[in-house]
C-alpha cells in the first residue's frame, strides 16, 4: 500500500511537474509568438512609411508634369515678352485644370512677378508665400525647387518651379526667360482613397511637431509623420497617417483566448496538450507568422475554412494582404491605362539594363509621343482623349513581346522597354508596327480620326548604360524624329552633327538664290469641274538648284520650318504672286483665285500677320484675288492661337482655305465653326478614293454641308486620272487641280491658260 500510495505521489508529481512544463512551455512559445507578431507588425510600419513617402512623391506628379511641358513653349516666352496676352487664358488656365494645378506665378528673369493664374476653386489668386529675395536662395544654381508653404491663406502649399525656355531649347542649355511656380493646396480629400486601403487616418498639419510619436502598439495601432521640406529648411507641415493595421487587433486577441484555452488543456493531460498545442496552436501560428514575414497570403490559405479564432485571424489578414496588393497596384499602374507608370517602368528599365550589362547583350528603350492629340481634347472633350489613351495603351500592348513593357509616362506619351534585343534592326522593327498600329484609325463618339506618332530609340550599352541617361537620348530622338513629320521614327545614335551641317549649308544655299533670283514661283492651275474652265491656281515655290535639280516643294518647306526662315520664304512667295497678278489684271485678264500656303509661325505672331495684309493692299490687287491656305493640323492643334488670323484674313475680303483635309481628324465642327470658304482635300486622300469607300462618303458629306451652309467650294488636290475627275464630278466636287489637269508652270505658261479659257468662252 505505501508502494502504491509512493507510486501514486510519485506520478502525481510528475504529472504536475510536467503539467507545469508543459503549461510553461506554452506560454513560452506564445510569446514567442507575440514577440514576432510585434516584429513584424513593426516591419509593416516601416514598410508604410515608406508607401507614405511615395504617396507624396507620387502626389506631386501633376506639378511636376504641368512646369516641366508648359514652360518649353515659345509661346509661354512670347507671354512673358508681352506679344502672346492670350497665352494665359487659353493655354495656362485650361492647363492648370488638366493637371489639378490650383495656383500659379509666372516670374520674369529678375524674379519680380509677371503674372499670377488661379483655378476657380483655389478661392482667387494669392501672393507668393515667400519673399521674392528668397526664390534665387532657393533655386541655389539649379533651375528647378519642391518646397512646401504652411503661412499660406489656403492652408499648406506645395510650390514646384521650373525656367521658361524656348523649344528649340530641349536641353535647357540658355538662360531663363523667367520661371513658373506651379502649387497646389495639400488636401485632406486626396488622401481618402490611400486612407480607405490602408486602414488610415490622414491630415496634414502645419507647423509644430505631429500629434505624437511615432510607432506601433502591440494592438496594432500606429502614428506615421513625413515632414514636408519648408522654404527655410524646417518642416513646414507634416503629413500625418493614423490608424490601425488590419487584423493585427484581431491577431492579438485570438493570441490571448489560444493562452487560456491551451492552457485549461494543459491541466487535463500533458499528452493532449503538447498533441494539441502542435495541431492547434503550432501550425496555424507558423503559417500566420510566416505570412507576415513574406508579406503575401498564400501560407493562409488552409487557415481560411478555419471556423476557429485562427480562421477568423487568417481571414482579416487575408483581407489587409488584398487592401495592400491593391494600393500597390494603383502607386505602380495608371489608372487610365492599366499601364505601368513612370516609376515602375524606369525600374523595370534599370532591371533590364542591369540584366543587358551582365549578360553583355543589348537592351533598348522607346520614347512615343502621340502626334496631334491635344486636338482630340480640343475638339471632343477629355473623355473622348481618355478613350483615346486607352485605346492607344491597348495597340502598344499588344504589338510588343510579353518579356517587353509598356508603360505611360504622362499626358501622351508612352514608354517601350525592350530588354533584350538581337540588334537594333529588332528595335527599328517594334518602333515601325507601334507607327502603324497607331496609324490606324480611331473610332471614337462616332468620330473616325487618325492620329500620328513619332518614336525615338535608344539602345543600352551604345546610347548608354543608365536609365535616366537612355530615356534623355529616347526624347530627344523622338523630337528629331516628331520634326521630320508624323509616323516617324529615329535612332538617338544618329549624328546629330550632319543635321546641323545639313541646316547650316541649306540656310547658306538658300540666301545665295534668294540673292541670285534662283527661288521663283510656279502655278498649279484649278479647273472647275462643270464648266472645264481654269478658275485659278495654287503658287508653289520653286528652287532652281541647275545640276542638282530642284527641290521638292515639301522637302524646301520642311527645312525652312527647321531653320526658322519659312515666314522670309512665304513673303517672297506673296510679293511675287501679287506682281504676277496685277499685270496680268493690266494686261485684261482675270486671274482666278490663287492660293498662298501659310504657316502656324506666321499666323500665330501679329506682326507676321500685319505684313502680309500690308503687302496685299500695296499691290493694288482685290483682296478676293487671293486665297490663305491653313492645314487641318495646325488648326486642329493651335486653332485659339491662329483662329483671330483667320478672322482677320476673312475680314479684309481674302478667301480662307483649309488645306491637306481628310489626313488629320476630318472634323466637320471644324468647318461649320471657323471662317473656311475653301476646303481643300489632300493629295494623298485623293488619290485613294474609290467609289462606295468611306472616303466617298466623307467627300459627299462635306459637299452637302457646303450647300446647306452656302459655302466653303470643295476642292480636291493631285488628281491623278481621268476616272477620279469623273468620280469626283459625280460626288459633287467643286474644282480640281493635278497632273491629270496640269504641270506647275511658270508665270507666262499661266497667263497662256488664262487666255485659252478666255478664248474657249
Amino acid at each position: 500500500m505505501k508502494l502504491l500510495a509512493t507510486t501514486r505521489a510519485r506520478v502525481a508529481f510528475a504529472v504536475a511537474v510536467f503539467t507545469l512544463l508543459g503549461a510553461a512551455g506554452v506560454a513560452v512559445i506564445l510569446w514567442w509568438q507575440e514577440d514576432a507578431l510585434e516584429k513584424s507588425a513593426a516591419r509593416r510600419l516601416r514598410a508604410l512609411t515608406v508607401e507614405l513617402d511615395q504617396m507624396v512623391e507620387l502626389a506631386g506628379r501633376s506639378t511636376e508634369t504641368f512646369a516641366s511641358d508648359y514652360t518649353r513653349w515659345d509661346q509661354f516666352v512670347e507671354f512673358l515678352a508681352g506679344t502672346a496676352p492670350e497665352f494665359a487664358a487659353e493655354q495656362l488656365a485650361p492647363g492648370m485644370e488638366t493637371f489639378d494645378v490650383d495656383l500659379a506665378w509666372v516670374l520674369r528673369d529678375d524674379f519680380s512677378v509677371a503674372h499670377v493664374e488661379a483655378a476657380e476653386a483655389g478661392g482667387g489668386p494669392v501672393p507668393l508665400p515667400l519673399p521674392v529675395r528668397e526664390i534665387p536662395r532657393l533655386l541655389g544654381g539649379r533651375e528647378w525647387f519642391r518646397r512646401f508653404f504652411a503661412n499660406a491663406s489656403g492652408g499648406v502649399l506645395e510650390v514646384r518651379t521650373a525656367p521658361i525656355q524656348p523649344d528649340a531649347d530641349l536641353e535647357r542649355r540658355t538662360q531663363p526667360k523667367g520661371y513658373l511656380l506651379a502649387a497646389r493646396w495639400c488636401r485632406t480629400d486626396q488622401l481618402e482613397p490611400f486612407g480607405g486601403l490602408a486602414g488610415a487616418r490622414f491630415a496634414v498639419v502645419p507647423d509644430g511637431a505631429p500629434p505624437r510619436a511615432q510607432g506601433a502598439d502591440t494592438g496594432g495601432g500606429f502614428v506615421v509623420a513625413r515632414p514636408l521640406e519648408g522654404w527655410d529648411g524646417r518642416p513646414a507641415a507634416y503629413l500625418v497617417a493614423e490608424g490601425t493595421l488590419a487584423g493585427q487587433a484581431e491577431l492579438a486577441q485570438g493570441l490571448r483566448r489560444q493562452l487560456v484555452m491551451f492552457g485549461t488543456l494543459g491541466l487535463v493531460t500533458l499528452a493532449l496538450l503538447v498533441g494539441g498545442l502542435e495541431l492547434w496552436v503550432g501550425r496555424p501560428l507558423r503559417r500566420i507568422r510566416r505570412a507576415l514575414e513574406e508579406n503575401r497570403p498564400g501560407p493562409l490559405d488552409s487557415l481560411f475554412a478555419d471556423r476557429t479564432e485562427f480562421g477568423a485571424v487568417a481571414r482579416g489578414l487575408g483581407r489587409y494582404f488584398e487592401q495592400q496588393a491593391e494600393l500597390r497596384d494603383r502607386a505602380q499602374h495608371d489608372a487610365l491605362t492599366g499601364l505601368p507608370t513612370r516609376a515602375l517602368t524606369t525600374d523595370r528599365l534599370r532591371v533590364a539594363l542591369d540584366q543587358a550589362r551582365r549578360y553583355g547583350r543589348t537592351a533598348g528603350v522607346l520614347m512615343i509621343d502621340l502626334d496631334g492629340f491635344k486636338s482630340v481634347n480640343d475638339t471632343l472633350g477629355h473623355d473622348a482623349g481618355d478613350a483615346v489613351l486607352k485605346e492607344v495603351g491597348a495597340r502598344l500592348a499588344a504589338v510588343v513581346r510579353a518579356s517587353d513593357t509598356v508603360g505611360r509616362m504622362g499626358g501622351d506619351e508612352f514608354v517601350a522597354v525592350l530588354p533584350e534585343i538581337a540588334s537594333p534592326v529588332d528595335a527599328e522593327i517594334v518602333a515601325r508596327r507601334i507607327v502603324e498600329a497607331l496609324a490606324a484609325p480611331f473610332f471614337v463618339e462616332e468620330h473616325d480620326f487618325r492620329l500620328g506618332t513619332s518614336v525615338g530609340i535608344a539602345l543600352c550599352p551604345v546610347d548608354g548604360t543608365e536609365a535616366d541617361a537612355l530615356l534623355q537620348r529616347a526624347d530627344e530622338a523622338m523630337y528629331r524624329a516628331k520634326k521630320r513629320g508624323k509616323g516617324r521614327f529615329a535612332m538617338a545614335s544618329e549624328d546629330a552633327s550632319v543635321g546641323a551641317l545639313e541646316r547650316s549649308a541649306f540656310l547658306a544655299d538658300l540666301r545665295v538664290a534668294l540673292d541670285l533670283g534662283k527661288v521663283g514661283v510656279r502655278y498649279v492651275p484649278r479647273v472647275d469641274l462643270a464648266s472645264g474652265a481654269v478658275v485659278g491656281a495654287e503658287a508653289v515655290i520653286r528652287w532652281d538648284r541647275g545640276d542638282a535639280g530642284d527641290i521638292r516643294p515639301a522637302e524646301l518647306l520642311r527645312l525652312a520650318e527647321e531653320t526658322g526662315v519659312i515666314v522670309s520664304l512665304e513673303d517672297r512667295v506673296l510679293r511675287t504672286v501679287c506682281a504676277d497678278a496685277a499685270g496680268w489684271i493690266a494686261a485684261g485678264r482675270k486671274p482666278g483665285v490663287i492660293s498662298l500656303r501659310c504657316s502656324a509661325r506666321r499666323l500665330v505672331r501679329g506682326p507676321n500677320v500685319d505684313e502680309l495684309l500690308r503687302v496685299v493692299q500695296g499691290s493694288g490687287v482685290p483682296a478676293g484675288t487671293l486665297e490663305v491656305r491653313v492645314s487641318e493640323s495646325t488648326l486642329l492643334v493651335q486653332r485659339a492661337a491662329v483662329g483671330g488670323a483667320l478672322q482677320r484674313f476673312h475680314a479684309a475680303g481674302l478667301r480662307v482655305a483649309l488645306d491637306e483635309f481628310g489626313l488629320a481628324a476630318a472634323s466637320l465642327n471644324l468647318i461649320r465653326e471657323s471662317p473656311i470658304d475653301v476646303v481643300v482635300f489632300a493629295e494623298e486622300f485623293v488619290a485613294r478614293l474609290r467609289a462606295g469607300s468611306d472616303r466617298a462618303a466623307l467627300l459627299s458629306a462635306v459637299v452637302a454641308l457646303s450647300r446647306n451652309m452656302d459655302r466653303p467650294r470643295i476642292v480636291a488636290a493631285g488628281v491623278p486620272g481621268g476616272d477620279t475627275l469623273i468620280l469626283l464630278r459625280t460626288l459633287g466636287c467643286h474644282s480640281a487641280q493635278g497632273a491629270v489637269v496640269s504641270g506647275p508652270l511658270d508665270a507666262s505658261g499661266y497667263a497662256a491658260r488664262l487666255a485659252a479659257t478666255a478664248a474657249g468662252n
